[in-house]
């Protein structure tokens, strides 16, 4: 009995936690590099279906990059986005990029000419030590894995890991006039905390969207809003059926 009821409680938790995580709209942090030839190229990308983009799209791409999502039944009006580096580094380049109807992204990276690079983010903000070995295909280190291991000339342990919290970015989205600080606690727009080309698995800084405030992946392991819309739906049937069975 004490079991069920716990089961019955986890479920209502994470369907809370889904449903909480994806009010309206979700905000996803990656990193874009066409200069080199990697697997975790973000995508969607321009050209998927009903997404708008703002900045470049060529062979010339070095630079963070930030995908917005309605999630909700309604319009959203975006009227602001700013990403901020605790080096002091500031981003808001893309004016008030306007409304996103229901299901609609909108994806937003540098603006500059070709070569301008003007939201490089892993070149602003190098706070970390380099790891001192190879990393896997799908890692990306620094802030991201703090078990990565580093010669005693580093700082490592908790000093690594307060290093990390006190330089986390924010990105700010304005949204029906409301503006909304999101931390980007998995360090995915500064690739970690140093520029990821020089310590890359394959000499790349891309890295798929992950959920901003999760730990990056580069293959960005993060479901689409649209699962985690289904997974609640379906840990509700769940819960509801356990219910009833211990209602008889």
């Amino acid at each position: 009995m004490r079991t069920k009821l716990a089961l019955v409680a986890v479920l209502a938790m994470l369907v809370l936690a889904s449903t909480a995580a994806f009010a309206d709209y979700a905000v996803y942090v990656g990193y874009a590099d066409s200069l080199r030839a990697s697997g975790f190229f973000p995508n969607p990308w321009n050209g998927s279906p009903n997404t708008i983009f703002i900045g470049d799209d060529g062979a010339n791409l070095d630079t963070g990059a930030i995908r917005i999502v309605n999630t909700g039944a309604t319009d959203i009006n975006i009227g602001d986005i700013d990403y901020h580096q605790a080096s002091g580094a500031d981003y808001d380049l893309w004016g008030a990029p306007g409304v996103l109807h229901p299901g609609q992204q909108l994806i937003i990276d540098q603006t500059g000419p070709i070569g301008n690079y003007n939201f490089d983010t892993s070149d602003s903000d190098d706070f970390m030590p380099a790891p001192d070995f190879a990393l896997a295909p799908n890692a990306i280190g620094g802030c991201n894995n703090l078990s990565d291991a580093y010669t005693a000339a580093h700082i490592i342990g908790s000093n690594l890991a307060a290093l990390c919290a006190a330089n986390v970015g924010t990105v700010t989205v304005t949204v029906d006039g409301t503006p909304t600080i999101f931390s980007d606690t998995g360090a995915i727009l500064d690739s970690g905390g140093y520029d990821f080309v020089n310590y890359s698995w394959d000499g790349n800084e891309s890295i798929n969207w992950n959920l901003i405030g999760t730990n990056g992946n580069r293959n960005g392991t993060v479901p689409e809003p649209a699962s985690l819309v289904l997974l609640g739906s379906g840990l509700v049937g769940i819960a509801s059926q356990v219910r009833r069975r211990l209602s008889k």
